[in-house]
């Protein structure tokens, strides 16, 4: 699954927002939620973004009994600077369950300002329900994404 997100903004500017931690802990409290924890290591053109937190999401009973109301999940970025853009691609874990997300990403100049796009793609290794639970954290996922760039774009129009 594909998603991408344009912005007014320059890829640099995009990129400090994405790679910094206060603004990545207040946009998970915004979006509702807790125990966050965020670290950035930069080294040299490499940026990694770590993020640990406790989301809370409306499942369908068959997968709420699965996973539960709420689960902590891991989220790793590796960002590399090539050229006038940002590449790079990301790992979740949702703890203690068999899911696992990984993701392409760009951020990349456009004539208006940038454009971030994603590649999504998910395994649930569950017998018998796997897929359903694959297009369905696809789902939250590009959902969730769209909010944390809606986010980041009314904090760019303030």
């Amino acid at each position: 699954m594909s998603v991408s997100y344009s912005f007014e903004s320059d890829v640099e500017t995009i990129f400090e927002y994405l790679t910094d931690p206060d603004f990545l802990v207040e946009r998970c409290v915004s979006l509702g939620e807790k125990d966050i924890e965020c670290e950035v290591e930069t080294d040299g053109r490499k940026t990694t973004v770590r993020i640990e937190r406790t989301i809370k999401r409306d499942l369908p009973k068959v997968l709420a009994k699965l996973f539960g109301d709420e689960n902590r999940m891991i989220m790793t970025e590796h960002w590399e600077e090539v050229g006038a853009s940002m590449l790079g691609k990301y790992n979740v874990e949702v703890v203690g369950q068999p899911v696992t997300l990984t993701a392409n990403f760009k951020l990349e100049p456009s004539e208006s300002g940038s454009v971030y796009s994603v590649d999504y793609k998910c395994r649930a290794k569950i017998p018998m329900v796997g897929k359903k639970v694959e297009d369905f954290i696809l789902g939250q996922t590009e959902d969730g994404m769209r909010k944390e760039m809606d986010f980041l774009q009314a904090r760019l129009s303030a």
